[in-house]
């Protein structure tokens, strides 16, 4: 007897042959990822995870992304500054998600010997940064192009000191004599372009491979990098939290809204240096002693692995990365003896997430 497959039977047919992506619509018609609302994120950054009090010393961030959209045009929720530019760098494609973010931290530096109160021109200077960083990504389960400018400044206006003050009478640790050494006051500007590319997507496993780019007076490199997750993780792609102006802020992953998520990141990656403020000094200012005088070379490529272990729930997550790195300071620099020559450090994450309610 001929089988007759009438409209109702073909859809019937279709709905079972192929479930719900990222990309399809939910049974209540909506994209499962789209529901997302605004995130909330606070990154806690010290090398005291190595027992360390040098090169980048501690600072935090906060950070708020939109919730996400499906036009640059529509992530509303946090002001725009740099859309404009964002418009030329992010490609314009109905299949990506889009969304912009906002962060605002402060950075502090010193040299190892903090009990000394003279300058110290063989070791890295002082340093205090203040800013805030706005970013735009597009991005799906496969690519993902950003683009951000960071405003800040640097100097006694950045409150180093006092941070940093405050938190060693807290802990009950050496008082930091050397403060009146710091960088001077300069403005900082910086931009940055990042692009990645997903390889392996199999359950349990992916890859994907990085190219980042930054100009300013802060930071000024090229870098390229990979990235590999093991275990149950979101969609997108993976952000790796980071002091406030070393790079690309960003929230690209795609969750479904009732899922957990536990998984392991290793990273690495590969920085070449054009300029580095934290080594290298002011670039504006040629009154500052420690620019002109110091006796310290900057490694120009800087490799970094960066390990992470991350638990997510639908609303909240935790997030715990280790940065070990190469030498940022040449052999031949006769650093201050105690002085490591390296720049490693720990991040601790905790995350904040709404439903974007304005879709139902």
């Amino acid at each position: 007897m001929p089988v007759f497959y009438t409209p109702r039977r073909l859809l019937l047919m279709l709905c079972c042959a192929a479930p719900i992506t990222f990309t399809q619509a939910a049974d209540d018609g909506q994209i499962p990822y789209l529901n997302e609302g605004r995130a909330w994120q606070f990154e806690w950054h010290n090398d005291a995870f190595f027992g360390s009090d040098n090169q980048f010393t501690s600072g935090f961030k906060f950070r708020l992304s939109s919730s996400i959209a499906a036009d640059l045009d529509d992530t509303q929720g946090t002001p725009a500054i740099g859309k404009v530019l964002a418009r030329r760098l992010l490609p314009d494609d109905r299949s990506l998600s889009y969304r912009e973010i906002w962060a605002v931290g402060q950075n502090i530096q010193t040299p190892e010997k903090i009990s000394i109160g003279e300058i110290i021109l063989n070791d890295v200077p002082y340093l205090g940064v203040l800013g805030v960083s706005n970013s735009y990504v597009a991005f799906d389960e496969k690519r993902f192009t950003g683009f951000g400018l960071l405003l800040g400044w640097s100097g006694e206006a950045a409150l180093g000191e006092e941070s940093q003050e405050a938190a060693h009478k807290l802990t009950g640790s050496e008082d930091p004599k050397g403060w009146g050494n710091q960088l001077e006051f300069e403005p900082l500007i910086n931009f940055y372009y990042t692009k990645k590319r997903k390889l392996w997507d199999i359950p349990g496993f992916s890859g994907s491979v990085t190219g980042d780019a930054a100009l300013g007076n802060f930071f000024t490199y090229g870098q390229v990098g990979v990235d590999f997750i093991f275990g149950k993780a979101p969609g997108g792609f993976l952000y790796k939290p980071m002091p406030l102006g070393r790079g690309l802020d960003f929230d690209a992953s795609l969750r479904t809204p009732t899922e957990r998520y536990t998984y392991v990141s290793l990273t690495a990656r590969t920085t070449g240096f054009a300029h580095a403020m934290p080594r290298d000094g002011n670039l504006f200012r040629n009154d500052n002693e420690w620019t002109e005088n110091n006796t310290i070379d900057s490694e120009t490529w800087v490799h970094q692995l960066v390990f992470g272990l991350h638990h997510e729930r639908p609303r909240w997550g935790m997030h715990l990365n280790f940065w070990l790195s190469s030498d940022t300071i040449e052999d031949d620099s006769k650093l201050f003896p105690s002085e490591d020559a390296d720049n490693s450090f720990g991040t601790l994450t905790f995350d904040f997430r709404m439903r974007d309610l304005s879709q139902h």
